[in-house]
């Protein structure tokens, strides 16, 4: 073979070999580019069908492709992007052996697309600074807000300082660059500043579920062109008349202008009228909730000192019942299980019939009750008795007391104190 042929085909071997990231051949990245695994992730990122976190929005690479896939592994994933129209976080950190400076230069070709803000591209080594100082300054032309890098790449440099300054711009835009769907908020980290939700969202409960439901309700501005118009007897054939183009725009703009702007930390957030209400719906629903759990913990602690004291006064009223009869608990203050509504009602003993032996009882909402106070402390407890009157002793006006003046106890005679001497002559 001749020398300029053999140097020829070493010359592709090395091209080929730098290409593959300079892996064994038996890694070829054919394999994984003809696997049917990796041509149906291909289509379904290209077609917005691919099922990953927050319904597509949020795509974690290393979940779908291995972390030692090669530069054209990555350059398809890229090239896919383009079409994506889904995607709004990528997280495309952790490739060794094929994410070179090209791939960053695609990388910034699909974010001035401006659909995805958030973006982790740390953890590829094979980039150079030279790279990652163009990419800074494509970054301006994006709609990333919120980044991480690998700072390995840049020490003794300047260049993450700036990718700060770029994002914190396009973080504090008015009006916002994009808009940020709050399912994606809600499962987007590790970034040098993490996105946080807004106030009303972080206290609504069920997860992200809830989420989704709440955006889907805020953009409802993407329907305008279904609105009907005209009062309910207007429509003919029995169908409402539909809203035209011109008249929709007009509604959306009205609805836009409408939207309530509030500031949440150092990104701005825009809220609908019909996400208002529902943010009010649910801010309802939690505050009855949480009074509703107040009153269990109440009654509970309630009942677990009505319980110890039925058991305490237990002795009390039997000794009263036995020297008085059922005339010996009136005035007492009760508490009676009712089985049918499995709860304690409260009340006050006011009188006993001896021909039926039963005790009226008077509960704390006004309502009275003739039933007979027997069954134990499982069914009636009795907490406190009335106060007690002392019928020996003679009932009338206080006397009152009379005014003594106060007088010495002590037997001791006080001693006499002496005459001071008189001043010296001269003095």
């Amino acid at each position: 073979m001749p020398l300029s042929a053999t140097k020829a085909t070493m010359d592709t071997d090395d091209a080929q070999a730098k290409l593959a990231g300079n892996r064994p051949k038996r890694c070829t990245e054919s394999r994984t580019l003809e696997s049917p695994a990796f041509v149906d992730f291909i289509a379904r990122l290209r077609n917005n069908t691919l099922e990953c976190d927050a319904g597509g929005k949020v795509l974690r690479l290393k979940r779908f492709i291995s972390a030692n896939s090669g530069p054209k592994v990555l350059h398809e994933v890229l090239e896919a992007l383009t079409e994506n129209t889904t995607v709004e976080a990528l997280y495309i950190q952790n490739f060794e052996s094929g994410f070179f400076d090209e791939h960053l230069v695609k990388l910034a070709e699909v974010l001035s697309l401006k659909r995805i803000w958030c973006l982790n591209v740390g953890e590829n080594f094979r980039t150079t600074l030279g790279a990652w100082k163009q990419f800074t300054e494509d970054l301006k032309d994006t709609a990333v807000s919120h980044m991480y890098a690998s700072e390995h790449h840049f020490i003794g440099t300047d260049v993450k300082h700036r990718m700060k300054a770029v994002i914190r711009e396009t973080r504090n835009a008015d009006p916002p660059v994009r808009d940020h769907s709050l399912e994606v908020i809600a499962q987007c980290g590790n970034m040098w500043y993490n996105p946080k939700l807004p106030m009303w969202a972080r206290e609504m409960k069920g997860g992200t579920g809830s989420l989704v439901e709440r955006q889907q309700m805020a953009s409802a501005d993407s329907s305008m062109c279904q609105l009907t118009g005209g009062a309910r007897g207007e429509a003919k054939n029995g169908k409402a008349k539909k809203v035209g183009t011109a008249a929709a725009r007009d509604v959306e703009s009205f609805l836009l202008s409408k939207r309530r702007t509030f500031r949440d930390g150092k990104r701005t957030v825009r809220q609908t009228e019909a996400g208002a209400a529902y943010v009010l719906l649910e801010s309802g629903k939690r505050k009855r909730q949480e009074k509703l759990k107040r009153e269990r913990v109440a009654t509970k602690r309630r009942d677990d000192e009505g319980l110890a004291l039925s058991k305490t006064n237990q002795p009390i009223v039997s000794e009263a019942l036995q020297l008085k009869g059922g005339a010996g608990v009136v005035g007492w203050r009760v508490r009676v299980w009712w089985p049918d509504e499995h709860v304690w009602f409260y009340g006050t003993v006011r009188s006993f019939h001896s021909d039926e032996g039963k005790h009226l009882v008077e509960y704390e909402d006004g309502d009275t009750q003739q039933i007979s106070l027997s069954g134990g402390v499982e069914k009636v407890g009795f907490l406190k008795a009335p106060r007690a009157v002392n019928k020996n002793k003679a009932v009338g006006p206080k006397k009152p007391k009379r005014e003594s003046t106060p007088t010495r106890k002590s037997g001791r005679t006080p001693k006499i104190r002496t005459e001071s001497p008189p001043p010296p002559p001269g003095g």
